[in-house]
């Protein structure tokens, strides 16, 4: 799961940067594979309910994902970049440490 982790940080180093450079669409297409990731990542966390440190970080990436989706209904691309390089990168870092 380290090398999943590892490769959907590179996915979102690439749409942080072309939302910083306003390539809206390329960045929302990279998005989806983004978040295709993240589902995975998520899903593959979900299976180790009784580690309870997994539990809190999945739910802290699903608290952050949806204020992903509120800066997407608000077309904040800045935003979206910034809670993705910020906030989801970090959790991913995290999670990383967990499963070492």
């Amino acid at each position: 799961m380290k090398e999943y982790i590892s490769a959907t940080k590179e996915k979102i180093k690439q749409v942080v940067d072309l939302f910083y450079q306003q390539k809206n669409q390329e960045g929302y297409q990279e998005l989806i594979k983004v978040i295709d990731s993240l589902s995975e990542i998520i899903a593959l966390m979900e299976k180790e309910q009784s580690n309870l440190e997994l539990v809190e970080k999945n739910n802290k990436l699903l608290y952050s994902l949806n204020n992903v989706t509120d800066a997407m209904i608000n077309k904040d691309t800045v935003l979206q970049a910034d809670i993705l390089n910020y906030e989801i990168t970090d959790i991913l870092d995290e999670i990383a440490e967990i499963i070492k």
